[in-house]
């Protein structure tokens, strides 16, 4: 049985966003992280865009257009030049995969060759 959110005004989304941020459901520790920086939509916490931010920032009490401040320099996502998209480096970096040593087999992969399919 799934546990039932908490009875707080926000949807299941937000309150996992909230959850992962490691931000209370307190519309004070709302506030404080939202000025901080520790919301950002499409960037941090995960599945928090932009329909999230504008439900966060109403039931906090703040204009729904309201803009988190920028990402620092030392979080932002590294370029790393090894040939996969941001998306996919993203991805290793979340599964705790060093992106510059990519695993067995993935090199063609990242040169952009295909394998051809077995005869």
């Amino acid at each position: 049985m799934n546990p039932k959110p908490p009875s707080n005004g926000l949807s299941a989304r937000a309150n996992r966003c909230l959850l992962t941020a490691g931000v209370p459901a307190e519309k004070e520790a709302v506030l404080q992280a939202l000025k901080t920086g520790a919301f950002y939509p499409y960037f941090r916490p995960a599945l928090y865009g932009k329909k999230t931010h504008q439900e966060v920032c109403r039931w906090a009490g703040l204009d729904e257009s309201f803009g988190s401040p920028t990402i620092p320099e030392d979080t932002m996502p590294l370029a790393i030049e090894n040939g996969l998209s941001f998306r996919a480096n993203r991805l290793l970096v979340r599964a705790g995969i060093p992106a510059d040593r990519l695993p067995a087999g993935w090199s063609g992969i990242a040169a952009g060759k295909k394998k051809s399919p077995p005869r």
